[in-house]
């Protein structure tokens, strides 16, 4: 799903969503989440699938200043 937007990514997991937590995350993924909002607080984080790739959706409990961040589970950002 390289370059697939958001949406599709979403559409196309259906139910498959379910909320971890950071341990349970992928180094990589940590990683970028401290470094693109290091003083947020994690909300709610999703395990997406698309076309056999896994994202991860990360809502923070202040979106206004930190909105929710799509990170691939080698650690690239895709939003």
């Amino acid at each position: 799903a390289v370059g697939a937007s958001e949406d599709t990514i979403e559409a196309s997991t259906g139910s498959g969503t379910s909320s971890i937590k950071m341990d349970d995350l992928p180094l990589k993924v940590v990683e970028m989440i401290r470094r693109s909002a290091p003083t947020a607080e994690v909300d709610s984080i999703s395990r997406l699938t698309s076309s056999g790739e896994v994202f991860y959706d990360v809502s923070f409990k202040d979106s206004v200043h930190h909105p929710k961040l799509l990170i691939r589970d080698d650690g690239r950002l895709i939003k």
